[in-house]
């Protein structure tokens, strides 16, 4: 395998941001003023330094340690400010919140980017990432993701058989169409069980030794 997936640590969070914004604008709005690009980059890092705390990082790297793939989980604890409120306002957070039990565990997934350009492995590191970012989420019986989901990428995980729901209209983010989205852990649960057991089999090296460390972490206890 051509690269290897690692958690990252605050070190690194510049470049993710970098990459992040990079990849946004080259696929969704094919190109963007350097000026606007490097006020969105350094945005994104001074936002992240402030979740890292309650985030777990993966880090996707080939063979020439260029990064080809990002995903940041973070749980909310119900005071720091989320992307989410900021974009679509306090009544999106609220809207999730009134539909579920009290004090749910709620989970804030971003910077969600796969390099697509010369990629050959995009589709599985796609999944594998997810995978990775969601092994917390599955230790929770009331967990709740939410996310700024580009409308592109709203389609192909619904694909996966992932139950979205949007919580309302989109806007224009970071070059593409965001919508803003809640998945239970009952809508991902059957695609988590299905992928991880399919990469544990498949996914060989460093990438298998993360996923198991991951679910270690978390307290997981899964055999495939």
């Amino acid at each position: 395998m051509d690269y290897s997936i690692q958690e990252s640590d605050a070190e690194h969070l510049y470049e993710l941001a970098e990459f992040v914004v990079s990849e946004n604008y080259e696929h969704h709005a094919g190109s963007c003023d350097v000026a606007a690009m490097h006020v969105e980059i350094m945005k994104i890092y001074q936002e992240e330094l402030r979740y890292m705390p309650n985030s777990r990082i993966f880090v996707a790297r080939d063979l020439d340690d260029r990064i080809i793939g990002t995903i940041r989980i973070t749980r909310w604890d119900y005071e720091m400010k989320l992307p989410m409120q900021k974009l679509f306002g306090e009544h999106t957070l609220k809207k999730v919140l009134s539909r579920n039990k009290a004090h749910p565990a709620v989970w804030h997934i971003g910077r969600f980017a796969v390099a697509q350009s010369g990629n050959r492995y995009c589709h599985s590191l796609f999944k594998q990432l997810i995978v990775c970012a969601i092994i917390p989420v599955m230790m929770h019986p009331d967990s709740i993701i939410i996310a700024e989901c580009d409308s592109k990428l709203n389609r192909v995980l619904s694909a996966l058989g992932i139950r979205i729901n949007n919580l309302g209209r989109s806007i224009h983010y970071l070059g593409s169409e965001t919508i803003p989205v809640c998945i239970t852990k009952q809508g991902i649960e059957q695609f988590f069980y299905r992928e991880y057991a399919f990469l544990m089999q498949k996914t060989f090296g460093d990438v298998k030794r993360t996923l198991s460390d991951a679910c270690k972490f978390s307290g997981m206890n899964l055999s495939v």
